[in-house]
């Protein structure tokens, strides 16, 4: 992973959205259910604890399962 520091910019462009949802074959990148229109671009090491906002550092996620992170960093949930 990239660097912990903030990073200014939270979202990514519509470009790299693209991208991201291209990378993930229009699926969970963690349970693996079809990406509908609400999908979220997931940060791998959480916003609020500095990860950057950085194609290679997210991930595209169902709203169930980026929600389910919460404030958390993926190496820090049970399971992944």
């Amino acid at each position: 992973m990239a660097t912990y520091g903030r990073d200014r910019r939270r979202r990514l462009t519509t470009e790299e959205m693209r991208l991201l949802y291209a990378r993930a074959n229009g699926l969970c990148q963690d349970c693996g259910v079809a990406l509908d229109a609400n999908w979220h671009s997931a940060h791998m090491a959480a916003y609020v604890t500095g990860g950057a906002t950085q194609l290679d550092e997210m991930r595209a996620q169902c709203p169930k399962c980026n929600l389910g992170f919460g404030a958390n960093d993926m190496e820090q949930v049970e399971g992944l």
